[in-house]
């Protein structure tokens, strides 16, 4: 009688394409910490477009501190250069003038506390709204993958 026995470049694959996606959903579920995918190249050089950031809550924020908040329903990433007595004044880092809006302590999602280069090309398409899409493509090479283990049997 044979046994389906998946072969190691197989579980490789599975590992490459599960990894990220159990990895963001585990980090994620920490109390006060929050993961966001940067879209735009505001604040190049330091965050890149693609990259995932971190944010933890925090209940002290000051110049310097990244910090990612809503502003009109959309979330920025932009770092903070002033403290006014209504909240702060940010700017992207490849910005030459800072933001025209105070961002009040309520809008704040968290501090930057972690950003992974290109990780938000892998994990933004699972967590957006175009998911099905993903779905189907990474459900299209899993079917292939276990074509090609079928073909391993010993």
């Amino acid at each position: 009688m044979r046994f389906f026995r998946p072969s190691r470049l197989g579980w490789i694959v599975i590992g490459i394409l599960l990894l990220p996606i159990v990895g963001q959903i585990l980090f994620t579920l920490l109390p006060g910490v929050g993961s966001y995918v940067v879209l735009s190249g505001s604040m190049t050089p330091s965050l890149k477009p693609g990259s995932v950031v971190y944010t933890h809550d925090s209940s002290h924020y000051e110049s310097g501190d990244a910090i990612t908040f809503v502003q009109n329903g959309e979330l920025i990433t932009h770092r903070i250069v002033r403290k006014t007595t209504d909240g702060f004044v940010t700017k992207g880092d490849a910005r030459t003038y800072p933001d025209s809006f105070v961002v009040h302590r309520d809008q704040i999602r968290g501090e930057v506390v972690l950003s992974v280069p290109l990780y938000g090309y892998l994990v933004h398409p699972v967590f957006s709204r175009s998911a099905y899409l993903y779905a189907i493509v990474l459900g299209g090479v899993l079917i292939g993958s276990a074509g090609y283990f079928f073909t391993q049997m010993e």
